[in-house]
């Protein structure tokens, strides 16, 4: 299903909220972006 718009490639969202260092917020948020990105 092509986007009208360009998204984030799941694998890199996740690789950047997996990231050592990032803050637990920032994490969950990424992570909440995942799975919305998974759920198109």
């Amino acid at each position: 299903m092509p986007a009208t718009h360009p998204q984030p490639k799941l694998p890199s969202v996740v690789a950047a909220a997996l990231k050592p260092g990032r803050a637990a917020h920032d994490r969950q948020r990424d992570l909440v972006r995942a799975s919305l990105l998974l759920a198109r």
